[in-house]
């Protein structure tokens, strides 16, 4: 099942779900036959895994019964892709956090020596956008770069979640994240790596103090032993 956030003609975000080519609204749709769903991805995220088995059911409908449902069926053409989930709380990276990227980096002379430890930092919302919408170059920029990403998107809070816990508890889904930005090269890769890691670096220099003690390797293994026991279940059942 793919959700979707669009726009058409104008109107406010709106969740839908495809259905072959076309998008159905799920707010509207979901009028046809029953007690209507929410209208936001984030709405319909709180309503839990009994709104997802409704849009499921939802999408099957509208697919054999698409009579019923053209109301609130879309062509790609006349929507208006937004970002999957367009108002995220926050938006969290991890970086240096596989072999043979940090082999990459490191043949192009981009970084010195292997971290030990992977790098955390913020996207900020305002830089995202929808799928097949056209980018910018800022005049500064010589070259645009890119770079495939995989983001979890978290479905409920997940304060204190321990490494035993099932992750797939509190993710929602899974979507693609294709940056786009400057190139990074030997002379400007040095910048970019201090603002990620500023504050990791914060904490070291005890600028910054307080909050959870940092994950030990106990931790960081037990986690990945988590993802890639969930990410194997997940292939599976595609």
């Amino acid at each position: 099942m793919r959700l979707v956030t669009f726009t058409s003609a104008g109107s406010a975000p709106r969740v839908g779900v495809r259905v072959g080519h076309r998008v159905l609204d799920i707010e509207a749709g979901s009028r046809v036959n029953g007690e209507p769903l929410p209208s936001t991805m984030r709405a319909l995220l709180r309503e839990g895994r009994g709104a997802m088995s409704r849009v499921q059911a939802l999408a099957k409908a509208a697919q054999s019964q698409a009579g019923r449902y053209s109301a609130a069926m879309f062509e790609e053409r006349a929507i208006r892709f937004m970002p999957p989930v367009p108002d995220p709380d926050k938006f969290l990276c991890v970086g240096k956090n596989y072999r043979a990227h940090l082999d990459e980096l490191k043949k192009h002379d981009l970084i010195k020596e292997m971290p030990e430890e992977v790098t955390g930092f913020v996207k900020l919302n305002s830089c995202l956008t929808g799928h097949d919408t056209k980018v910018v170059k800022p005049a500064a920029v010589a070259r645009l770069d890119y770079e495939p990403e995989l983001v979890f998107v978290i479905g409920r809070r997940a304060l204190g979640v321990k490494s035993t816990d099932d992750p797939w508890d509190y993710v929602a889904g899974v979507t693609v994240l294709d940056p786009r930005g400057d190139e990074h090269t030997a002379e400007t890769i040095g910048e970019r790596l201090s603002v990620r890691d500023f504050m990791e670096q914060a904490r070291i220099a005890g600028i910054v103090t307080g909050g959870p003690a940092p994950f030990g390797a106990g931790d960081k293994q037990a986690f990945a032993g988590a993802l890639d026991r969930a990410l194997t279940r997940l292939t599976r059942t595609r």
